[in-house]
């Protein structure tokens, strides 16, 4: 899934602006700055990355809070 996001709130506390990020089922597969703009991008005005260890590497994950302040994964 693409998203484009006014925000993007890296697990070092940096914030980079305009990004688009892709996933798949939940993983960061990759973000970059946004360039043009693809009928596929929803957009979200800002999403956190938030990363889990495993046992081969780091996972990244985009999350969004909800109405309550739950950390919601984005697909």
């Amino acid at each position: 899934m693409l998203y484009a996001t006014a925000e993007l709130y890296l697990p070092s506390g940096e914030l980079l602006r305009q990004q688009v990020v892709e996933t798949c089922d939940g993983e960061v597969i990759s973000f970059a700055p946004f360039a043009c703009e693809n009928h596929a991008m929803t957009f979200v005005p800002e999403i956190h990355l938030h990363k889990k260890n495993s046992e081969a590497s780091i996972v990244l994950y985009a999350c969004v809070r909800n109405l309550s302040g739950e950390w919601i994964v984005l697909e």
